[in-house]
């Protein structure tokens, strides 16, 4: 066996284009070499490479098969993984090729997606791979084998070469074999295409024949970047021809002698095509034969499709009894008041359920539907959640067309303020007041009652105090020299203001006096407030958190606070924080799923207990902005940007 000589190249790539390429010697003598290039995110393209080299290495470079078998296992490994990242989003295309050189001199070479081979021989250029028609994702289907002549050139690329050269560029450039790598790569990055590239020349040719000037840059005549599909060159290159479809079954011994018997039979053919008498007869034994490996492919196909599609049944009626046994024990241990179990094992045939619904076959597709219907009420049944359309209380788009409320201040049963950014609007029962301005230009930031002093209170942007007494904005001062400290919330509780500043990591406490506040004093004192969302205050300070998470600080000190059979990620994206009285329930609001969660109040030792969930129905609520309960607990009130609505609690 003459020793064979593999040179790689790359060309420039684009950021989503990862180009590799790599040869290596196998246990047994063999060379092999691959090339790849994968489109898509650099994460997932390097880890898609690394497992295309794993995978050759363990296939083609250590194994003990005859080459042959070890190229048919190799790709069938290789396909395996092809399709694996056909339902990936982050790799949109895979081009490869793949070969191995044998100790009997015969090289043997595959390709997937745009990837070609070509071989030059005697001063002419022909493609040796079969690409398969028509479109679909990257996948290997035929191998060409042939051996290595001294003087031949063997060119293998990811990328199509002949749309950009033509077959006597390439055998022109290949005249010096040491430029046309490097002339290759030119004429592709002119095109601005991206490809890795492989030489591969036996080691007894002469790579520099001085004789021959270098091969000149490709030139192209104007318009033939376009790219034509006109007829492709061709050229008679014996031991080349034959390619052949991957089989379904490997066998060592079958496989050799199945390719014996049809290399024989073959050449007997060719010559009975080309006989004047027996012609005839060829022309009717192709014919036949076409037909029956027609009908032999069929066949295939439905014995392949009917037994897969059985078997596919089969396993789906497994799921949907094995989903239907995990609903009925769900609805046990909910029985039994393990609430947490009872939702792991909804979620578990939920996600079983979508299995089904995802198959390829279609099949059960009415059931899983079905089952997902019933998953959603056991699971609304278990985490009692309250489907309903509220009352609408009062439109403010009567007063003001063009609102985006904010929120809302409570003042007594039937009588509120809702306000947006500069604007106060008094609702009393379901009528609506003209708007009031607060502050000139100001924008509000938040807004609260102050039950003892019977005014409502509120924070401007620009760090101004503004009490609402007796119907008219006054402007409150502070006995700290440097004005009102910055916050996005406050709330008040007795004769004190409380104004929450996450970016301080602070809450600010005021006391209110007669005409005037305090200067502030400290109120927390370990609590971590970062990304602090909203407050509520009875003896002990309630602060919520982005992501759900509740803060409870008593006299400023960290104290625990859970929330005991609360479903999974329910507080997740909720935003405010409502507690009407020392012994009341809490109450957040969710707009990004349109509901309220309930839970009851906390005992000593810093645990609460979930209790429902309303989920407000109808095509009119907006993005919800803020809530408000009264002190009995027998209103809810919401606010979207337009509206404000009611649930009846003695009702729920």
């Amino acid at each position: 066996m003459a020793e064979l000589v593999i040179k790689t190249v790359k060309t420039a790539a684009r950021a989503d284009v990862h180009l590799a390429a790599k040869s290596t010697d196998a246990e047994s003598g063999e060379k092999v070499i691959w090339l790849v290039r994968v489109d898509g995110r650099e994460k997932e393209c390097q880890h898609f490479i690394q497992e295309w080299n794993h995978t050759v290495e363990r296939t083609l470079a250590h194994s003990e098969e005859e080459p042959a078998e070890r190229m048919e296992g190799a790709l069938k490994e290789l396909n395996g993984l092809l399709k694996a990242i056909q339902i990936s989003e982050q790799i949109r295309e895979v081009n490869a090729m793949i070969g191995i050189y044998d100790t009997e001199g015969i090289l043997h070479v595959a390709q997937a997606g745009r990837a070609e081979a070509y071989l030059v021989r005697n001063g002419s250029t022909a493609q040796i791979t079969e690409r398969a028609t028509g479109g679909g994702a990257a996948q290997f289907l035929y191998i060409s084998s042939g051996d290595i002549r001294r003087g031949d050139t063997v060119l293998l690329s990811t990328e199509r070469l002949l749309r950009t050269v033509t077959p006597a560029q390439i055998a022109q450039a290949a005249r010096r074999k040491t430029d046309l790598l490097e002339v290759m790569r030119d004429a592709l990055e002119s095109e601005k295409e991206s490809a890795s590239l492989a030489l591969l020349t036996n080691a007894l040719d002469d790579p520099t024949l001085d004789e021959v000037p270098a091969a000149a840059p490709i030139q192209r005549e104007y318009g033939s970047h376009k790219r034509s599909r006109g007829k492709k060159f061709s050229v008679a290159l014996p031991h080349f021809s034959f390619k052949f479809r991957m089989p379904t079954i490997a066998g060592g011994k079958w496989f050799r002698d199945a390719r014996t018997f049809f290399e024989r039979h073959l050449r007997e053919f060719q010559k009975d095509l080309q006989h004047p008498t027996r012609k005839r007869r060829a022309h009717l034994l192709l014919l036949a034969g076409a037909l029956i490996v027609f009908i032999g492919i069929w066949a295939g196909f439905q014995v392949t499709t009917v037994s897969r599609r059985s078997q596919n049944r089969a396993e789906l009626t497994t799921l949907v009894e094995k989903i239907n046994e995990d609903i009925k024990t769900a609805e046990n241990r909910h029985l039994m008041g393990d609430t947490e179990s009872a939702n792991a094992i909804l979620n578990r045939a939920e996600e079983e359920a979508r299995n089904v619904m995802q198959n390829e076959s279609g099949l059960f597709r009415t059931e899983a539907l079905d089952l997902l219907d019933r998953i959603r009420e056991k699971r609304e049944g278990i985490s009692n959640i309250v489907r309903l359309t509220p009352t609408l209380v009062a439109n403010l788009t009567t007063r003001n067309p063009d609102i985006i409320a904010r929120g809302i201040v409570g003042i007594e049963r039937g009588r509120l303020i809702a306000y947006d950014r500069q604007n106060l609007y008094s609702v009393i029962v379901n009528a609506v007041d003209e708007p009031q301005r607060l502050d000139g230009d100001n924008l509000i930031l938040n807004g609260t009652y102050f039950e003892r002093f019977d005014t409502a209170v509120f924070i401007t942007k620009e760090n101004r105090l503004i009490e609402l007494i007796e119907g008219q904005p006054t402007a409150m001062k502070t006995d700290d020299p440097g004005g009102w400290l910055s916050g996005q919330d406050l709330a008040t509780y007795i004769r004190y203001l409380y104004l929450l500043s996450p970016q301080n990591n602070q809450i600010f406490k005021y006391e209110r006096l007669s005409n005037r506040y305090s200067a502030p004093t400290e109120y927390n004192v370990d609590g971590n407030l970062e990304n602090a969302l909203d407050m509520t205050i009875d003896s002990d300070v309630y602060i919520l958190k982005s992501g759900g998470e509740v803060v409870k600080l008593f006299r400023g000190e960290n104290r625990p606070f859970t929330v005991r059979n609360l479903p999974t990620d329910a507080l997740k994206t909720t935003t405010k924080i409502v507690k009407p009285s020392d012994r009341g329930n809490f109450y957040f609001l969710d707009p990004e799923n349109a509901r309220i969660i309930v839970t009851r109040t906390d005992d000593d030792s810093g645990e609460s207990l979930y209790l429902k969930q309303y989920v407000l129905e109808g095509d009119q609520i907006g993005l919800l902005q803020d809530l408000y309960v009264d002190p009995e607990e027998t209103q809810l009130i919401i606010l979207d940007e337009k509206r404000l609505y009611s649930i009846n609690l003695q009702e729920g």
